[in-house]
């Protein structure tokens, strides 16, 4: 079948010639002519918007189409159902498995849980992922390893909570230690850091060059050194709302502070 052909069969569907090309130059790349009209049609049947990067195709090595979603498919899809009542977390523990709300160790976490609130349901379900089952070798799994098993816990726990709308997709940070990934790089592509994943990543870098210096080693000891740097209040669970401007004085601080192996 050429690529004509499927042209003249998916005017049906919401895309025109040109997006369907750019679907199929980018997180469509490989598929066959026929493959491709499989993949509009999964598409269109779980309303996932490939534009959008929310629905990808590839092959396998054997030539077989993959379909997998990424995390934003996986929650348009559970606030599609009007049962989806938020989340609980992310939360990261190590080897002594004590939850956290932020991980800021240099090591990745040993594990990640989200708990997934259905509306029907008295409690949450939980989706936990150990870092040894899901760790890949990508370099944003290097750089934010507790970001991406973040997402894989979150995978988890929507298969969980909605089986009847999300059985059998899996998002990429899910399959990556499967081999069941394309043979060209679609992981840099769709994860792009967001604004959020920025945030952290900044938060955890002025933490480690605190820490380094000796200007503080507890998330508590790190609100009280920021209180006494911006004359201003500020807990530990307010650290994550302060705005870029203050972060900003906050590095520049750190930065020109005398630690206490300096002053030794």
């Amino acid at each position: 079948m050429s690529a004509d052909n499927i042209r003249a069969l998916v005017p049906q569907q919401q895309f025109d010639n040109q997006q369907l090309e750019i679907i199929r130059k980018t997180v469509a790349k490989g598929l066959s002519p026929e493959q491709f009209l499989l993949f509009i049609e999964v598409s269109k049947h779980y309303r996932l918007n490939p534009m959008a990067k929310q629905i990808y195709g590839f092959t396998d090595n054997k030539g077989r189409m993959i379909v997998q979603t990424s995390i934003d498919g996986f929650r348009l899809m559970a606030e599609r159902t009007g049962l989806y009542g938020g989340q609980i977390g992310p939360e990261w523990c190590g080897l002594d498995g004590v939850w956290k709300d932020v991980w800021l160790e240099k090591e990745p976490p040993a594990a990640a849980r989200v708990g997934i609130i259905r509306r029907d349901f008295d409690k949450p379900i939980w989706g936990v992922a150990r870092y040894t089952s899901y760790a890949g070798t990508t370099p944003v799994w290097s750089k934010m390893p507790d970001v991406m098993l973040a997402k894989c816990a979150e995978s988890l726990g929507f298969r969980r909570s909605f089986p009847a709308e999300m059985s059998g997709l899996y998002t990429s940070e899910e399959m990556e230690q499967s081999g069941m990934m394309p043979s060209y790089s679609i992981q840099e592509e769709r994860q792009e850091p967001t604004e959020e994943d920025k945030k952290k990543s900044r938060l955890n870098t002025i933490f480690k060059s605190g820490k380094a210096k000796g200007l503080f080693g507890s998330k508590d000891e790190m609100a009280e050194y920021i209180s006494d740097g911006l004359k201003m209040a500020v807990t530990a669970s307010d650290i994550a709302n302060l705005g870029d401007d203050l972060l900003l004085v906050i590095e520049r601080e750190i930065e020109g502070a005398q630690g206490l192996a300096e002053a030794s």
